[in-house]
């Protein structure tokens, strides 16, 4: 109801999805469109959100991809819990999970946002270069402002690739957020990553 009272009932959809297995390429669902895949979604008993397990690959223009992480930039922190390695280490390895499904959903000529809460490198530049080692048709693309800073150096990020990703650390800048990049397709034949 909120995304209909903004004017967005056609085109933001809160989804009930495992977003880790969502892209069924080889079923019925090839051919469909997302809008016939929702109309015929269930709503969910749990939560109230449309229950949706799969789309076919290549269905969505715009993607904004908010993987679950450590969270170690929310502010806030009235409690702070102890953080290990191997934590970190697993939220890493399931972004990327994230990461791969998203590419697959997204259009050629798409744009993807990579977004989350952390200050984590290894959650943000390092899985941004993982996106741009391992799917060559994606591309960051200059977001066109300036806040927050750039992305951290010694995390395989070009300087250039540095000034397309923001970070909004408290002990770096004032302003009030975590990561964020913009992906791009380069092409319209591929996709495009924007962080």
């Amino acid at each position: 109801k909120f995304f209909q009272e903004l004017g967005y009932e056609k085109s933001i959809y809160p989804l009930h999805i495992d977003t880790t297995k969502c892209v069924n390429e080889n079923d019925h669902l090839r051919g469909s469109s997302v809008s016939q895949i929702l109309a015929s979604a269930k709503q969910s008993v749990e939560d109230g959100l449309l229950d949706v397990t799969h789309f076919p690959p290549e269905c969505f223009d715009r993607i904004l991809l908010d993987p679950p992480c450590s969270a170690l930039g929310l502010r806030p922190k009235l409690r702070v819990p102890e953080v290990k390695q191997k934590d970190l280490v697993s939220h890493v390895k399931y972004q990327k999970r994230f990461i791969r499904q998203a590419v697959k959903l997204l259009r050629p000529g798409g744009v993807m946002t990579f977004s989350t809460c952390t200050i984590h490198a290894m959650e943000n530049e390092a899985n941004v270069r993982f996106l741009l080692d391992q799917f060559p048709c994606m591309e960051l693309v200059p977001i066109g402002i300036q806040l927050g800073s750039p992305g951290l150096a010694g995390f395989g990020l070009s300087d250039w690739e540095r000034s397309c990703v923001r970070r909004f650390d408290s002990f770096i800048d004032t302003n009030d957020s975590e990561g964020d990049a913009v992906v791009d397709d380069d092409d319209d034949e591929n996709c495009n990553l924007i962080l």
